[in-house]
């Protein structure tokens, strides 16, 4: 079974969430979560347990709601204070019409269910997902290249959604990293280089795509 857990630690400038998905069992999911570690003998444990505290995790998936997540990530929204959990997945039973696809979860600041979750759009295959302020992106993977929707991540309305075209012979549109980089979106995923025979699962180069408006 796929449980999705979000671990909190805490830094010196505030919560670190670092997302982890992982197959466990009912019978001994209380002791797979500890793993000893010798401190004594291991520096970069050591200077690691300088920088963050654990405090607790939380089980994001699965609910009454929501049965699986995978590409998960989070958000902060200055607009309501919380935070944005979002994912792709299977969904219990229907949500505004779908079966599955990329959805959300909020939180407050330490992780308490707000009660607001919602489906976004269905989605096959990778999916990533960016917080810019209070404006939510995100990109899948689509026969074309890549789907791009934008949403007001208060009303979660959708303000647009494009496709985007990619060279099917030199583009990958899998793995993708979005970024906010000096007032642009940037979307970057791995590349052909060019005259090299090589399997597309073993792409050697990086190609990036900055949108000024969505």
């Amino acid at each position: 079974m796929k449980t999705f857990y979000f671990n909190i630690m805490i830094r010196v400038a505030g919560w670190l969430l670092v997302a982890s998905i992982i197959n466990i069992s009912h019978t001994n999911a209380q002791s797979s979560r500890t793993i000893p570690v010798n401190r004594t003998t291991d520096k970069v444990n050591m200077q690691q347990e300088e920088l963050f505290k654990f405090i607790r995790t939380v089980q994001i998936t699965p609910d009454i709601n929501f049965q699986s997540a995978a590409f998960a990530r989070v958000g902060y929204v200055p607009a309501t204070n919380n935070l944005v959990v979002t994912w792709a997945g299977e969904f219990t039973d229907t949500i505004e019409g779908l079966s599955g696809g990329y959805a959300y979860k909020e939180y407050t600041l330490d992780m308490q269910t707000t009660g607001k979750y919602g489906a976004l759009y269905e989605a096959g295959g990778d999916i990533g997902g960016l917080m810019v302020n209070n404006i939510f992106y995100a990109a899948s993977m689509d026969p074309v290249g890549w789907r791009i929707v934008k949403y007001d991540a208060v009303t979660w309305m959708k303000l647009n959604d494009i496709l985007f075209p990619l060279d099917a012979l030199t583009e990958l549109n899998g793995d993708m990293m979005l970024a906010f980089v000096n007032g642009q979106l940037d979307i970057s995923s791995q590349c052909l280089l060019p005259g090299k025979l090589v399997h597309r699962s073993r792409a050697q180069a990086l190609t990036i795509n900055f949108f000024l408006q969505i």
